[in-house]
Parts: structure tokens; sequence; C-alpha cells
């Protein structure tokens, strides 16, 4: 079975010059959805899911970094469900830009990569990280790894928060200006 990422063939006349999502614009669309619950509890639990260590960087990360996470796709659902909403060329078809799912993809994959590589500690020190104890590799470069994917997710997350911004809802004359255009078009 294969999949098609690239955009499905249709005459673009048929949508007024405009291509139909992808299958990777539609599926990143429903991927934020369960990314809501997803990322942060693998973000909270991950490591120990993957074979690794579970210590109190579980529990802060529970504390601080996953309510975070949880508002901010909550944010991202909500952004990206208004702007399906309003597109009139959407065709029914929720999905999310190409851009924009390029950015979720990756910063999927990173958050990932982070509890691969991000080592715990408890009372007794450190418990290791899933690459070391699945793949034996050293400590100190796990750490370098789980703080470079850290940095990548948000710099992704940034990524996303201003694309999602840059298409976000036209102001309110722009609006005007598209609905008095739409009457005097429709009353010639």
């Amino acid at each position: 079975m294969s999949f098609n990422f690239e955009s499905t063939a249709m005459d673009e006349s048929q949508r007024g010059g405009a291509s139909l999502p992808s299958s990777l614009e539609k599926a990143m669309f429903w991927s934020l959805l369960p990314a809501i619950l997803v990322v942060p509890s693998w973000m909270f639990a991950g490591r120990g899911l993957l074979g690794g260590g579970v210590g109190w960087n579980a529990i802060i990360l529970g504390g601080t970094l996953c309510p975070i996470l949880f508002i901010y796709h909550c944010a991202i659902f909500i952004s990206a469900l208004r702007q399906n909403m309003r597109n009139e060329e959407s065709c029914g078809d929720y999905h999310v830009r190409k851009e924009l799912a390029r950015l979720l993809l990756r910063y999927f994959i990173a958050h990932f990569l982070i509890q691969v590589f991000l080592e715990d500690g408890g009372d007794q020190g450190s418990t290791g990280s899933a690459a070391q104890s699945l793949l034996g590799l050293n400590e100190a470069f796990c750490a370098i790894l789980a703080l470079t994917f850290f940095l990548i997710s948000v710099a992704l997350m940034v990524l996303t928060t201003v694309s999602i911004c840059q298409h976000g809802a036209p102001l309110q004359h722009e609006q005007d200006h598209v609905h008095y255009a739409s009457v005097l078009v429709d009353s010639a």
C-alpha cells in the first residue's frame, strides 16, 4: 500500500485554479485533534514506553511542559478548524496548508526523538535514555541529541505559530470589501 503525499490530479479549473489538498495536508489536519492529548502524554511517559528510565524529569515535565503543550495544541487545532470553516475553497476537505503540514510533521518527529534521547534520573542517579538502553549510545551523545531535538521542536513551535498567524482571519474591512464586491457582481 503506498500513500501519495502530493496533490491529487484534478483539473484546476474545477476549483477556480486552486489545487486540492494533498494526503499529507489532510493527515496533518486530522492529527491535530489526537495531538492535543498524545503529544503532552508522550512528553510525560514516552521514555518509559520506549524502554528508557522514568524518574523526576517525567514528573517535572508532567507538571510544567505538558500543560503548555496541551494548551498550545488546543489553540493550533481551533485555529486550523476555523481557517477551514471560513475557507470557501476547502470543498469539505479539512486540511492545513502545505507549509504548515510539513512543519507539523517535523515537529511531531522532533517530539518523538526527544523521548528517544532524553535521559531521566531519580533519587539514585541517572536512569539513562531509551537510546542508551536499546542502542548502547553514550550518555553525553544522547544528552546533546536530546537538547538538539528539544531546541528544534521549540523552533518548529514558533514557526508553526507564525505560519498560523500569518494566514489568520481577514480583517473586518477586507471582509466588507469582498462582500460588497460579491453584491455588485450578483446585481449586475
